[in-house]
This record gives structure tokens, sequence and C-alpha cells, in this order.
């Protein structure tokens, strides 16, 4: 119906719906339980289902059975339809000759059925010159190290024709945001975190790359991140004044995390993989 213009029998046949299922919830619920909600519940769809149909039948001067029952043109459309889409995997098949799956684990591959490439973000050799339309590359930089972070934005411009989508956490403190790990006392973010990032820092990201900021947008909860910075200010206070103040503590060390150095962990299952 919306296709259509008229969007708002849609909204009449649910409210007509509405009215009839509390009554008959009112009325079979106490007799029959959850076997009488159901009945009243079919019986309010049907009779929504009903409205919008023959609301549609008379807007689109169509029969019940042109309605109702498929006919051989319908099938035709499914064809062509079909059709259309297998030229345009042809296509796209033509454009990026390689279609599988790139990873960086091995053990992940093993479940791959298709086409396969062993590659990494920091060499994408799989991958040609411009090949793609636009990279994204969600929640990843902040976590490389520094010895492979220049090759891997160098690498993701690489094999972008047009853009290249990034997003990271704003304006963490990794400083206050440290672990310690209880095995071998070493200090580290317990998400592998290694740079923080605000407006400016993504503006000039790519710049020696090639590529201008498009636009830059903040996603999430305000007051969140307001909160972060507050709580992180007022951390990094206390470290640097410890004699007015308690010297701050690092977080409690997360059982989802493993250390890099000595690969603690205090979850059993996940120290067994290593």
């Amino acid at each position: 119906m919306a296709g259509r213009g008229k969007p708002q029998f849609g909204t009449y046949a649910a409210f007509a719906s509405l009215a009839v299922n509390i009554p008959l919830n009112l009325c079979f619920i106490p007799k029959w339980g959850i076997s009488g909600a159901a009945l009243s519940s079919s019986i309010a769809y049907i009779i929504a289902a009903l409205m919008v149909t023959i609301t549609f039948i008379k807007i689109s001067n169509r029969s019940w059975s042109e309605v109702l029952f498929i006919k051989n043109e319908d099938f035709q459309d499914y064809k062509n339809l079909l059709a259309k889409l297998g030229e345009k995997g042809k296509q796209m098949s033509s454009r990026f000759p390689f279609s599988g799956r790139i990873d960086r684990s091995t053990a992940a591959l093993n479940h791959v059925r298709t086409e396969k490439k062993l590659s990494s973000i920091e060499n994408l050799s799989a991958v040609q010159d411009r090949e793609f339309d636009i990279v994204s590359c969600l929640e990843v930089i902040e976590q490389l190290p520094l010895d492979i972070y220049d090759k891997a934005l160098s690498e993701i411009t690489r094999v972008s024709s047009h853009y290249v989508l990034i997003a990271t956490p704003y304006k963490q403190s990794i400083r206050t945001s440290l672990c310690e790990c209880p095995s071998c006392h070493t200090r580290f973010n317990p998400n592998y975190h290694m740079c923080s990032y605000d407006e400016d820092t993504l503006r000039a990201l790519l710049s020696c790359y090639g590529f201008e900021p498009v636009r830059v947008q903040k996603i999430g909860l305000v007051s969140s991140l307001l909160f972060i910075e507050v709580y992180s200010c007022l951390n990094q206070f206390a470290k640097n004044h410890v004699d007015c103040f308690r010297k701050a503590k690092a977080k409690q060390f997360p059982k989802y995390t493993i250390c890099p150095v000595c690969y603690y962990n205090e979850n059993e299952k996940l120290y067994a993989i290593l």
C-alpha cells in the first residue's frame, strides 16, 4: 500500500487488528490459556490482512484471482530478475578477479570452502591496486603495532579507488586504561589499543596517501564520551599528584584478555588455546 501512495491504510489495519485482539484475548485466555491467545491473535491478523487486501483490490482495480493466485507472467518476472542478477554477478567477477576470503588466520581459512588467500592488513598482496570503490576499516587501526602501522595505512589506501571508511575510539586515554598482568606485571590496554584519535588526527591520517577527509562524525552517546573523558582526566590528575591523592591502581585484569608478554590469562579455556 505504501508503494501505491497509501501508507495510512497499513496503520488503519494495524489499529483494527489491535481493537479486535484485545477483547478476544480477554474472552479466550481465561478459558483456553495460551491456546486462546494464539487464536485471538490469528483472528486479528486475518482481519488486518483482509482489510489491506480489499483496499489494494479497490485501488489497483484488480480481481481477487489476480491478487491471490500466481500466474505464468509472475514466473517470467522472477526468471528475468534472476537473469539480471546473474549478469550483474558476471560483471562483478570480471571487475574483481578474486572474490573469495582473505584472512591472516590459517585456522579461520580452514573453514572456508571458496577461494581463499592468506594475507594481513600490512601486506594485501592478494588484492590489486584500486580494486575496491570503498575500503572499511572499523575498530582496527588503533590495535595495530607501530612497526606495521604505516604499512597497513599504505595498503588500505592502495586497494581503494575512491573512499576509505575508518572508525576508531574517540579520544581514548591509553595511559589511564591500562591493566596489569598478575604474572609478569606488564601494563597494557586490555583491548590492545596502541593509539588515541580525535578529529584532527583523523583528518590528517591519510593525507600523505592522497586521500582528503570527507567527513568526521562522532557515533554514540555524547554523555558517555564526556563521562569517559572526565574520568580519565581525574584519574590522570591523581597519578600526577601522589602526595595529595592515593596512587591510582591499574584496572582489574579482565578475563577476556591475554597478556601480550607472558600470555597469562585467567580463563583456562583461552589459555589452553595458546
